[in-house]
């Protein structure tokens, strides 16, 4: 059983949150907060585990980090415990990619009273706030990075950010937004992540993601 009073003293937040869009935007910045983006163990050839219990285990008790699939199996089951309707989505990370890129990303898809919303707490390189699944939808993230939901006729929902380049990863240059995740100057959506916008057009980052069920989450989680 999730051990949520943990986690929640783990992501330093006093009670649950409410089961709706401002909760469910607390909880992310919480996480955001408190637990790093780490690949330590990537870099050292160490196994990996992205079960429920072994990610609790690390990021929790031993108050490591973790990656994007460590960190949202995290908050995928935080989710669960308070209550929210969600599931995983994988996501294709497009911060200076020159063909479409895999799916090497993870993200959550949570239903609240009739709607859809994106919720990642696992992006390294940036935050995106959570954003309903509507089409031209917006939010600022606190760096001051504009996001965008849009539709791609080809790789479907983008997440375009348009932002400094020196918030992302490192992976994007110069002025505006670049293709990438849920981080800082791109955008990105599924979803995939990007947007089009009036006068220059903004470098992107983007994220495509395709629904998956918690089963293929975890074989999906264990691919490089």
């Amino acid at each position: 059983m999730f051990d949520l009073d943990s986690y929640l003293a783990r992501i330093a937040l006093p009670s649950r949150v409410t089961v709706d869009a401002e909760g469910l935007g607390r909880l992310q910045w919480a996480h955001r907060q408190a637990i790093p983006f780490e690949n330590i163990d990537v870099r050292l050839g160490r196994a990996i585990a992205i079960d429920s219990a072994g990610v609790f285990a690390k990021l929790v008790t031993a108050k490591r980090g973790g990656y994007c699939f460590e960190q949202n199996r995290l908050f995928l089951d935080a989710l669960a415990a308070h209550g929210f309707h969600a599931r995983p989505l994988l996501a294709r990370v497009w911060l200076a990619a020159t063909d479409v890129p895999p799916t090497t990303h993870t993200l959550s898809l949570v239903h609240i009273e009739g709607q859809d919303w994106i919720a990642d707490a696992g992006f390294g390189g940036s935050y995106l706030p959570s954003m309903p699944l509507v089409e031209g939808a917006e939010a600022t993230a606190p760096d001051g990075a504009l996001f965008r939901l849009d539709r791609d006729p080809q790789h479907g929902w983008m997440v375009l950010r348009n932002g400094h380049p020196g918030l992302t990863d490192g992976r994007a240059t110069g002025e505006g937004g670049s293709p990438s995740t849920a981080s800082p100057p791109t955008m990105c959506g599924t979803p995939t992540w990007r947007w089009p916008i009036t006068g220059p057009r903004p470098r992107r980052r983007a994220v495509s993601v395709r629904r998956r069920s918690s089963a293929s989450f975890c074989r999906a989680a264990s691919r490089p």
